[in-house]
């Protein structure tokens, strides 16, 4: 029968992961097996499907049988809330077209073929109902289930749905607690197969064994980017795996490909164009050098004070002496409105002179200070009212 290799898809953000994934088996590691993926074809961009079509032999959907994982506050403690969706790994046993199959996480990267594993693991090597998979760095008494190695079998992929209806079948919340809780922890360890550490190393920046690591380091068969940082999320000179990530993903795409895969991820949909901000650094044409906007603009209250003007140390006793430095602001900003507006003269309020009388009848404005609707006038009765109503406020104290 026909044996294959399988990931799983069920959101744009593990998009680069997948393609690099795919195209490392068929194209780098020149795999003689099918390379197959899981999908979620309602959560995906058609252009996102597209370019998966491209890379994998056989694409499945199974956005009509989604199984999510229900103990969100399990999730929450485990601070990845997003691995709800893995629940659909569970679709893996009910490929029976496929004798055997070897289910990779799509934030993996082979860096030696894997095929040998179908010879030396798979088919007859495994009874019915175990699996194959290696012990996960933070608590190796346990499988990581980012690499497994099973047979499909449509008896083990009912139990498992029934299985994980069950909240307390996991004791992480996502699928690698709830799979070894099924295959390890029920059976005491009988239905797991341990397999090597070195077919899902898993470095991470808060543990690594160093000398270990450089021991065995070209025995490495896959390297496993656990965690909620991916390579895809941004290039690092600092991280080795990560670049050998890139390089791989790199000689598969063009840099416009690229970018179009990476703009499927979270929250890269969102197009922004820079707007212009008053508080923005201006280039003075004369000096050249860089001046602060704000520098020429007066605070207009108290807490709006910078270290320059008003010691951060400064407190106010009474309602009294906020009221006076308000008042000394606006009158001071009054004045120099004032002068602004003088200088342009009335004439240059244009239309809004012109309209007065359309504006007093639509605004129900009233003035008893003449015909002639006078916006210093009217500035001077606004810059009062916050010393007004601060007065009020002290009273009610």
């Amino acid at each position: 029968m026909t044996t294959a290799f399988i990931t799983l898809l069920t959101n744009e953000s593990y998009l680069a992961g997948a393609l690099t994934l795919g195209n490392s088996l068929k194209k780098n590691h020149k795999t003689t097996h099918k390379v197959a993926i899981l999908i979620d074809k309602q959560s995906l961009s058609k252009s996102s499907i597209d370019l998966i079509s491209s890379v994998f032999d056989d694409v499945i959907d199974i956005s009509d049988r989604l199984i999510k994982s229900s103990p969100i506050d399990t999730l929450t403690k485990l601070g990845r809330p997003e691995l709800s969706h893995t629940f659909n790994k569970i679709h893996i046993w009910d490929l029976i077209q496929y004798s055997t199959v070897i289910y990779l996480d799509s934030d993996t990267l082979p860096i030696k073929s894997l095929d040998h594993l179908f010879d030396k693991y798979g088919g007859t090597k495994l009874k019915q109902g175990s699996i194959a998979a290696s012990p996960d760095s933070g608590w190796p008494d346990i499988f990581n289930s980012g690499l497994i190695i099973l047979n499909p079998n449509h008896e083990t992929y009912e139990e498992l749905k029934e299985f994980s209806t069950n909240p307390i079948n996991t004791f992480d919340g996502a699928d690698q607690g709830l799979l070894n809780e099924y295959f390890n922890l029920k059976s005491n360890g009988k239905n797991w197969h341990r397999l090597p550490f070195l077919y899902n190393v898993t470095p991470t920046d808060s543990y690594q064994y160093t000398p270990a690591y450089d021991r065995f380091v070209d025995q490495i068969q896959l390297i496993h980017f656990i965690g909620g940082i991916k390579p895809w999320h941004g290039k690092s000179h600092s991280n080795k795996h990560h670049e050998l990530w890139w390089k791989e993903f790199e000689k598969h795409f063009t840099k416009e490909e690229i970018n179009s895969i990476l703009g499927h991820g979270e929250g890269k949909n969102l197009k922004f164009t820079k707007t212009e901000n008053v508080w923005d650094e201006e280039i003075n044409e004369e000096s050249g050098e860089i001046e602060d906007s704000k520098a020429n603009i007066p605070p207009v209250f108290p807490w709006e004070h910078r270290d320059d003007q008003i010691p951060a140390s400064r407190t106010f006793k009474s309602f009294k002496e906020i009221e006076q430095v308000v008042e000394d602001e606006f009158n001071s900003i009054s004045t120099s409105i004032k002068k602004n507006i003088e200088s342009l003269g009335k004439l240059s309020l244009g239309k809004i002179v012109k309209d007065q009388e359309s504006l007093k009848d639509k605004y129900n404005i009233d003035s008893n200070e003449g015909d002639q609707w006078d916006p210093i006038a009217s500035f001077d009765k606004v810059s009062k009212l916050p010393s007004k109503f601060l007065s009020k406020e002290e009273k009610k104290d």
